[in-house]
């Protein structure tokens, strides 16, 4: 072989390399790259997201601690107005059924107590709403991450709170009612 045969031979050689070698591990890199960046671009979306939730659980939890310390004092006034009832009732008992001024205050403050147990009573349904919302988009989270934000025992923890609180509502609107129904004889 002649060496103008040889040249022509490693200029082929170098070509074909150029074109089929080069050209597809540049096509690879390109598309490795292009990947690694939409990864990242996912990873940080996933963050913020993950982020926002752990936003929307604090804030469920000052409303449900809010709801909590609007609950104890409905509680203490509902005792007061327990106390106060059963000697307005005692009193009736021992008079004629003609009721005194301070009797219709307070059976007006009853009914005042039963709007606000009922707004009560509201706003805890919403916040079961909210805490529903927010366990679906924790698991739904959860799955898209692999992992838990909130673990199941403080989930039923959570929820029997909220059940406990809802049952004692029950009860206090309940008794309220059989006041009202016993001023109203």
């Amino acid at each position: 072989m002649e060496a103008a045969e040889c040249f022509q031979l490693l200029g082929r050689t170098t070509q074909v390399l150029r074109e089929h070698y080069l050209q597809r591990h540049q096509q690879v890199m390109d598309a490795i790259e292009r990947r690694v960046q939409a990864l990242t671009e996912q990873k940080e979306l996933q963050m913020h997201d993950l982020q926002a939730i752990s936003r929307s659980k604090l804030e469920l939890q000052d409303n449900a601690e809010s709801l909590a310390d609007r609950y104890e004092e409905m509680t203490d006034r509902m005792d007061e107005a327990v106390s106060r009832a059963e000697q307005l009732l005692r009193k009736l008992q021992s008079r004629t059924p003609v009721l005194s001024d301070a009797e219709r205050s307070m059976a007006a403050e009853l009914n005042q107590m039963q709007e606000k147990i009922d707004q009560f009573k509201s706003s805890l349904l919403q916040v079961k709403k909210k805490a529903e919302y927010q366990k679906l988009q924790v698991r739904r989270q959860s799955k898209q991450n692999g992992g838990q934000l909130v673990g199941g025992e403080q989930t039923e923890q959570l929820s029997s709170v909220l059940q406990n609180e809802g049952a004692v509502i029950g009860k206090l609107m309940f008794q309220v009612k059989q006041f009202k129904n016993t001023l109203s004889m």
